[in-house]
């Protein structure tokens, strides 16, 4: 990955700063895509101390504002020409209904929203890359539907559905993705355990969940394994109609591949991003 870009979200911890290690360690100029600026400092001394010769930077951005993902668009097309890997990593669960500033419940648009606009406004540098790659994050059930108006009805507000389903707007988008973007872009949908791993995302959750996802859980290093896979993998067409599960490639569910429902998710994103200012 020498000389490579590589963006990554939510890498000042578990899944995401594993990640950037590991990209680190293989050369690529990685982009820490934090919220917190003295906890994305803290990662990047963090990652330094793995790899003193990376070529390592911090960039702000609150994924839960509107705003501040389009200051950092701009910010970010203004000081890179070209971008290799686009790594939306980054996610939160909320146990209660909460809504950010732009009115949306937050689970949704930390975890669908903020990507669908990273993804959507960063293809001009990504089409500039040889082997230009997305890879996105998505875990919900086959069996599970959409509910886009879940999006900002409280009513509707379940938190383990309601978490799920922004991963399926998420999954779908990709999907779209794999179709619009096919021979420009790889775009790969990974569960990157397989199974759970350890992440901050557990601070939201029982203290005895919490606890029990520890024990069980495989550790974040592990999980980035198939995310450095997916980054460096020899033939990227391999992900096209391919959920990842690790690894391991599988038939996409035929409702995520739904060209209907890949065009419901874009038209509905668009539609709330134009409402807001």
């Amino acid at each position: 990955m020498k000389g490579k870009t590589c963006l990554i979200t939510g890498a000042n911890s578990g899944l995401g700063l594993c990640a950037a290690k590991r990209f680190a360690a293989l050369g690529a100029r990685v982009v820490l895509v934090c919220r917190d600026k003295d906890r994305g400092a803290r990662a990047l001394r963090d990652i330094a101390e793995r790899a003193p010769d990376a070529e390592l930077e911090l960039m702000i951005c609150d994924l839960a504002s509107v705003a501040s993902v389009k200051r950092f668009i701009v910010e970010f097309k203004a000081s890179h020409e070209r971008l290799d890997l686009l790594f939306n990593d980054a996610a939160v669960w909320k146990k209660e209904f909460t809504r950010t500033a732009d009115g949306l419940e937050t689970m949704f648009q930390v975890n669908f929203l903020a990507p669908f606009m990273l993804c959507e406004s960063l293809l001009d540098p990504l089409a500039k890359s040889p082997d230009p790659r997305i890879i996105n994050i998505a875990a919900p059930t086959a069996s599970m539907r959409l509910a886009m108006d879940a999006a900002y009805d409280a009513a509707r507000f379940k938190v383990f559905s309601s978490f799920m389903r922004t991963k399926l707007a998420l999954a779908i988008y990709s999907v779209e993705l794999m179709r619009s973007l096919s021979g420009k872009v790889s775009v790969f949908l990974v569960e990157p355990g397989p199974g759970k791993f350890r992440s901050n995302i557990a601070r939201e959750l029982s203290p005895i969940l919490s606890f029990l996802m520890d024990i069980f859980a495989k550790t974040a290093d592990r999980a980035a394994q198939s995310i450095e896979y997916l980054a460096t993998l020899a033939d990227p067409g391999i992900g096209k109609d391919r959920v990842f599960f690790g690894k391991k490639p599988r038939p996409m569910p035929a409702y995520w591949s739904d060209p209907e429902n890949g065009e419901k998710v874009v038209a509905f994103a668009k539609s709330l991003l134009s409402g807001i200012a």
